[in-house]
């Protein structure tokens, strides 16, 4: 089975006549046992949306670790996304960034070092910081 545009594959399930497979991604149930008189149905294909990984470069002004209210986004600072490809973006005006469209799976985050800031405390997680509009 080839997932439709956007979509990624998700647990399969094997139907009535059994098989092997069914681990999320795989898209596939192989080694279905079909005997005489005996139909296989309920061959399930789970599929998965998108997901996003987003998030803020900004000035911690106070150095606590929480984007506070007051506290100015950082633009045009470059952030990776390395898993199964490379993926790289500049943070917006407003010091977000967002990479769209991923495959659930494991990722990791770089960021570059923007001239004239040093290194403060990175925050992980979900829910993200409140941008100053908002908090």
């Amino acid at each position: 089975m080839t997932p439709p545009t956007g979509r990624f594959g998700g647990q399969n399930v094997p139907g009535s006549a059994g098989g092997t497979g069914g681990a999320v991604g795989t898209n596939a149930t192989s080694d279905i046992a079909l005997v005489a008189g005996r139909n296989g149905v309920g061959y399930l294909f789970g599929l998965l949306e998108p997901e996003i990984i987003e998030g803020v470069v900004y000035e911690d002004t106070n150095g606590n670790g929480t984007r506070d209210v007051g506290e100015p986004g950082i633009a045009g600072v470059t952030i990776t996304l390395s898993g199964d490809a490379d993926l790289v973006t500049q943070t917006l005006p407003d010091g977000r960034f967002v990479f769209a469209g991923l495959a659930p799976g494991e990722y990791t985050i770089t960021e570059t070092q923007p001239s004239g800031y040093a290194d403060g405390v990175v925050a992980t997680g979900d829910p993200p910081a409140p941008s100053p509009a908002t908090a």
